[in-house]
């Protein structure tokens, strides 16, 4: 907690709760997108240098710097995210909801692992494996 304590003070902003758990997460997708905790404040600074609004945090980038992933920098911490996809090649910015634009990752990856695994194309979780997920931040 004290490296998320660091980051906000850094960044004068209060990441919320989806967000952290993005990057709490770290999965392959995620890491390759730079969902990393300590990589947010180089992040961001790079992309307000680049012409990001300054009232955005970046969260994450595409490896190959070509948009930033941000996020509101206030509100309550267990605010809803808008992912905010700011393209540095037009300057847009492009508005997600953050679980949306996760489960499109999701399936983009389910379709790319069915092609190495078509044995598990049908397999999904039992009641029991869910009951037991209790998902949770690591501090």
């Amino acid at each position: 907690m004290a490296l998320v304590a660091a980051v906000e003070e850094a960044l004068t902003c209060c990441l919320p709760d989806e967000a952290l758990a993005c990057v709490a997460n770290y999965d392959d997708s995620l890491g390759d997108d730079d969902f990393v905790l300590g990589s947010i404040v180089d992040n961001t600074h790079l992309a307000w240098k680049r012409g990001c609004p300054k009232d955005l945090v970046a969260v994450g980038r595409q490896g190959d710097s070509l948009a930033f992933y941000c996020v509101s920098r206030s509100g309550p911490r267990d605010r809803g995210v808008q992912l905010v996809d700011r393209d540095n090649l037009d300057g847009s910015l492009n508005y997600f909801d953050l679980g949306e634009w996760l489960a499109r990752i999701v399936e983009g990856r389910q379709e790319f692992l069915s092609e190495d695994h078509p044995s598990l194309i049908e397999w999904a979780p039992s009641q029991t494996e869910l009951a037991a997920f209790i998902p949770s931040l690591v501090g």
